[in-house]
């Protein structure tokens, strides 16, 4: 039960407030939802954009150790290739997850990357694998997104300064 005070001509007066028993549970999630980041004042959405990029960081960190090891063993250039390309990116996902100021640029860079990641990488695996290609210029299309990503993270970083 809440009270409110109330102003009249004859002075203040209280009355009693009926409000909703679910008004405390709606005004804690709000309240969440804003201190998720509070100095970043980025939405939910960029929150879980950046999370997707721990995750995605730790599944090519454990791919790439995976596949080195399986490189070692059964020998193979292309698994321990792709092994590497892995192993070297994992680090930067995680580090753009843990990032304090995310921003669309250097989100477009990550996904670039990631795209790339997974035609070089990929490409590699399926011609060690299966004997074939992933598709036509599939290695040297990711290879090329790999460059364009890390120069959109570069551009992003530039762009930031400058502001």
């Amino acid at each position: 039960m809440r009270w409110k005070k109330r102003n009249n001509d004859f002075g203040l007066r209280f009355t009693q407030v009926c409000e909703n028993p679910f008004n405390d549970i709606i005004d804690d999630q709000k309240a969440e939802a804003e201190l998720v980041d509070p100095h970043l004042r980025h939405e939910a959405t960029g929150f879980q954009i950046m999370s997707i990029f721990i995750l995605v960081g730790g599944l090519m960190g454990a791919a790439g150790v995976a596949l080195s090891a399986y490189g070692a063993h059964a020998g193979g250039g292309n698994v321990t290739t792709a092994a590497q390309f892995l192993l070297f990116h994992a680090p930067l996902f995680v580090a753009l997850g843990l990032a304090e100021n995310p921003n669309r640029v250097r989100t477009a860079g990550a996904g670039l990357l990631a795209i790339g990641l997974a035609l070089f990488c990929g490409d590699l695996l399926v011609r060690h694998f299966a004997g074939t290609r992933l598709f036509a210029m599939a290695a040297p299309a990711g290879g090329m997104a790999m460059i364009s990503g890390w120069l959109v993270i570069a551009i992003s970083e530039l762009r930031r300064k400058s502001r």
